[in-house]
């Protein structure tokens, strides 16, 4: 290298939610101690928390605000924000935490129940592995369940001899027999 090239020097930006996600249990901070953070060509960077919880995040490039616009006219170039997964959290209790864009959650159970939040109306929806749906106000602490369940399908596979369910809202749950 002469001295007329230099390498250009890039500011490292220090991801405050990758350094410090305080994760708390019973009062106990789980993320203190060592991490093994992982990185993929993809963009997917994989973070092994102290307690064993996983975190997963894409790392893209920030796209073009809703606001600019091509050739004269307004583009829209991505999905609605309750629709963008922003970073996902794998518990060893085998539990999935998806955390969208607009700040609502979707968290998957290991039986096939799911949870979710609509923070705009305070409200949480649990849909139980049973497709009993129910409703949880957050101002009131109203607790209401739909008289109707959801559709559950039910087969079996061939092959393996595995039960497959299938619920109306698409969660797949399959059951070996061992």
């Amino acid at each position: 290298m002469n001295d007329e090239e230099q390498e250009e020097e890039l500011p490292e930006e220090d991801n405050k939610e990758w350094s410090d996600p305080k994760i708390e249990i019973d009062g106990n901070d789980m993320t203190k101690g060592a991490k093994l953070t992982m990185t993929f060509n993809e963009g997917l960077v994989v973070q092994v928390q102290p307690n064993g919880d996983i975190i997963q995040k894409g790392v893209t490039t920030n796209p073009m605000p809703k606001s600019e616009t091509k050739g004269n006219q307004f583009v829209q170039d991505q999905l609605p924000d309750h629709l963008v997964e922003t970073q996902r959290l794998i518990t060893t209790d085998s539990q999935i935490v998806k955390y969208m864009a607009d700040g609502n959650f979707i968290i998957y159970f290991p039986d096939g129940s799911l949870t979710y939040s609509d923070k705009r109306k305070g409200t949480w929806y649990t849909i139980n592995s049973k497709g009993v749906k129910r409703t949880r106000r957050l101002a009131d602490g109203m607790v209401t369940d739909e008289k109707t369940r959801l559709k559950i399908t039910t087969k079996i596979d061939p092959e393996t001899n595995a039960t497959l369910k299938i619920r109306e809202d698409g969660v797949l749950q399959v059951e070996y027999i061992d």
